[in-house]
């Protein structure tokens, strides 16, 4: 198996979504909306890839949704 380097052309990415207080102390919520503004961008356009969000818990992935 071969990994596409970054800027060739993608069918899907994986974006990981922030979801540990233990790691976001200050702002998980401003990071959530950055990171779903991230995968609604990646997402549109002429050229868009398919985006999964990897979420840590259901929680999450409800709020990601």
């Amino acid at each position: 198996m071969r990994w596409p380097a970054e800027w060739e052309p993608q069918e899907a990415l994986w974006v990981g979504f922030p979801g540990d207080p233990a790691e976001w102390p200050v702002a998980l919520a401003d990071a959530q909306r950055e990171v779903a503004a991230l995968a609604v961008f990646l997402a549109s356009g002429d050229d868009a890839a398919r985006i999964t969000l990897v979420c840590r818990t259901a929680g999450d992935a409800r709020i990601a949704a």
